[in-house]
């Protein structure tokens, strides 16, 4: 290979290193070869190293070629990958303000759940508080109702106590007028003394009527308080 085919082909490997300077590298080469073109022609080699030259060009020619076609393949490859770069970068670049939004979200119902969550905290301390009033008013209540029946209760056997004794009073002084009419004949008796045995009989039974009937209501207030 003559030097200039082996700078030409130097050159080729820089520009397979060094994309970028192809296109300078490309207007060098057609300056190189007029370059040499003129130099052979001065020189006036022979036939024979002409025809050498010109096979080794053509060797060169190929070489430069191929590697000129794997260049541009490899460019296109470049181009591509850097349009696949853009295009993600593109994609990431929208899909951010749709991360940031989800994220948002995220944090706004997190914010949601721990409110919730305080509110229910609340709630439970609230109807805590609620459970141990009611139960206090519903122990008043008791103990008030206990406290009421116990005085309806005793003020009936109080009432008891002193119907009984009227009654055993007034059974006594019908016993001693009955006692006494039954000694006497009936044309002795007077209209007082019939009124008054008469008037202590109803009496007798008004207060025997009254006294069952408190009873009855004593009876009922000691089943609902059982």
């Amino acid at each position: 290979m003559t030097d200039r085919g082996f700078l030409q082909l130097q050159r080729l490997l820089l520009m397979a290193k060094a994309p970028d300077r192809f296109l300078h590298i490309l207007k060098d080469i057609p300056t190189n070869r007029e370059a040499v073109r003129d130099s052979t022609n001065d020189s006036s080699p022979s036939p024979e190293v002409t025809s050498k030259a010109t096979s080794m060009d053509d060797g060169v020619k190929e070489t430069v070629k191929s590697l000129t076609e794997k260049l541009s393949a490899g460019l296109v490859n470049v181009s591509a990958k850097e349009d696949l770069v853009k295009q993600h970068a593109k994609v990431a670049e929208e899909a951010v303000p749709g991360w940031e939004k989800a994220e948002n979200e995220v944090v706004s119902l997190k914010k949601q759940l721990e409110a919730a969550l305080q509110q229910n905290v609340n709630l439970e301390v609230r109807t805590s508080h609620l459970d141990g009033a009611l139960k206090e008013c519903v122990r008043q209540l008791r103990q008030s109702k206990d406290e009421h029946e116990k005085r309806v209760s005793d003020a009936l056997l109080e009432k008891k106590t002193e119907w009984e004794a009227v009654k055993s009073d007034l059974e006594k002084q019908i016993l001693d007028l009955q006692s006494e009419a039954q000694k006497k004949p009936d044309s002795l008796l007077d209209s007082d003394t019939l009124l008054i045995l008469e008037s202590l009989e109803n009496e007798n039974s008004a207060l025997k009527q009254e006294l069952n009937s408190r009873f009855r209501e004593l009876e009922i207030l000691t089943i609902e308080r059982d």
